[in-house]
């Protein structure tokens, strides 16, 4: 056998065999395969045989495309001179892998049709996905639809309304590198990780959560104990954070990214004021007025 790579990234390759037991046989076979793209390949190869008296050869050349890693076609053809013509077409979409193949032969043809997929369920969520030959998981983006998914770089589809898609074919007992496009999120979107790496059990499922929130961008309005507003000019630090703010006229303060919960210190003239504010639920407004919020003494 011996193979090489040839210019335009064309692959060639023949092997010789010889059998000496029984009549002794002799076989050629050689093929040249070229590809258009990332998916599609071309190639024209011939086999010659000789057993005893007996002498076959046949030439045949091929198209196949690899259908995608998300959703889309795939498709196959072939041709040979000993009156043999094989045609595929496979579709596959987030719930499975359906395909149509025809083939004749010296005049006698078969049709055949399949589909494939899987079910499974993990952390409360059934879902419908492709079949699942080893690990599987499930990446979840808050609520966020079209996102795109990535593992190892392929893409894999989009998030649906849920903010979730399923990875039916992940590598057990070893890291699987999950992305998102960042460029997929809303502005007001932020989340927790920029990528993941997963390692789940054989035949077992794992949540790759990006713990995205909505970022609430809200005013604060601030008194001090006597009624009186909070000055402008004043410093505000979120406790427990290096985030820090500035009051403006009106005892407003700005808070870009508002926590559902949180307390905050100003840094007074005289002194300092602890205040704590937050919502119950997700302002509607996309840059809300809460309070008044009352600053006491810290001593």
């Amino acid at each position: 056998t011996y193979s090489v790579t040839l210019p335009h990234r064309a692959f060639f390759n023949v092997s010789v065999s010889r059998a000496y037991r029984g009549s002794g046989s002799t076989s050629v076979f050689a093929s040249v395969s070229v590809p258009l793209d990332s998916r599609t390949m071309v190639a024209v190869d011939g086999s010659a045989n000789r057993s005893g008296a007996q002498r076959s050869s046949y030439a045949g050349a091929s198209v196949q495309r690899s259908y995608p890693t998300d959703q889309g076609f795939g498709y196959r053809l072939r041709a040979t001179t000993q009156e043999q013509v094989d045609a595929g077409l496979a579709y596959a979409w987030p719930y499975g892998i359906y395909t149509l193949e025809a083939s004749s032969v010296q005049g006698t043809s078969a049709v055949r049709a399949s589909a494939s997929g899987g079910i499974g369920a993990i952390a409360g969520t059934a879902f419908a996905s492709r079949q699942i030959t080893e690990s599987f998981g499930v990446v979840k983006v808050g609520e966020v639809e079209g996102v795109r998914v990535f593992h190892g770089g392929n893409p894999i589809g989009r998030t649906n309304e849920e903010g979730l898609i399923v990875l039916p074919r992940l590598s057990s007992y070893s890291a699987n590198r999950i992305t998102i496009d960042e460029r997929d999120l809303p502005m007001d979107v932020t989340i927790r990780h920029r990528d993941l790496q997963v390692v789940p059990r054989y035949r077992a499922g794992t949540l790759a959560d990006y713990e995205a929130r909505r970022r609430i961008g809200a005013v604060l309005a601030v008194r001090l104990a006597d009624g009186s507003l909070l000055p402008a000019g004043i410093t505000v630090q979120s406790d427990g954070s290096a985030h820090t703010f500035v009051s403006g006229h009106g005892g407003e303060v700005f808070v870009p990214d508002l926590p559902p919960s949180a307390r905050y210190t100003a840094q007074l003239a005289n002194g300092r004021c602890s205040f704590a504010a937050g919502y119950v639920a997700p302002p509607r407004e996309a840059i809300p007025t809460l309070g008044p919020f009352v600053c006491t003494e810290v001593k």
